[in-house]
């Protein structure tokens, strides 16, 4: 017998209170999550509040049928959902970005020279561009395998470009410790990185 809470019992709806207190807490760093994910070639084809509205949607479904939901807290939702959102982007990309390419680049190269009247960047070998995709896929992996509060400072910091103060407030800490947990999260991934022979 399953132990995850039925619909509409007093249990699921305190659990869906709680996911929309702590939604409400972090929409937006959510929002801004999307958008730094997303990227400049995606989001000229979807919107980010559809992606974000997805997500939360995903996001609620797995929260209801979660034995650990009710006792999730600031520090386990945000990287939590942040996985979902990354899942979410990563498909998103899958679809329309490496199924669209040549066509997406062509259109950039376009509007580029439309814009600053300047002739067209030589493109990179498609040697070059594989090698670029790599390293990208190296870093993700590398990122993934961060502990949450580490892989949280460096998407805030890094990817999100939050200042320091911003993203302790975020985290819930102070300048000192989110200094501390920052460096030690990017000597991490150095040993990664090192470690995998880059």
């Amino acid at each position: 017998m399953s132990s995850n809470p039925a619909p509409d019992t007093p249990d699921a709806d305190k659990l869906k209170h709680r996911f929309e207190a702590l939604v409400r807490a972090h929409s937006v760093h959510a929002r801004g999550v999307v958008r730094g994910l997303l990227g400049k070639t995606l989001r000229r084809r979807v919107d980010s509040d559809d992606v974000l509205q997805e997500s939360l949607l995903e996001a609620s479904k797995l929260f209801l049928a979660s034995r650990e939901a009710a006792a999730m807290g600031d520090a386990e939702f945000i990287p939590w959902l942040r996985q979902i959102i990354e899942n979410k982007i990563h498909n998103l990309s899958r679809t329309h970005v490496k199924g669209k390419l040549r066509s997406v680049r062509k259109e950039e190269r376009l509007e580029s020279n439309h814009e600053t009247n300047r002739l067209p960047a030589p493109q990179k070998s498609p040697s070059a561009e594989a090698a670029v995709a790599e390293e990208a896929a190296r870093l993700r992996d590398a990122i993934a395998r961060l502990s949450p509060q580490e892989k949280n400072v460096v998407t805030l910091v890094h990817l999100e470009r939050l200042r320091l103060a911003e993203a302790a407030e975020r985290l819930g800490k102070t300048a000192g410790a989110t200094s501390v947990l920052l460096h030690q999260a990017l000597q991490k991934l150095k040993t990664l990185l090192r470690q995998r022979g880059d």
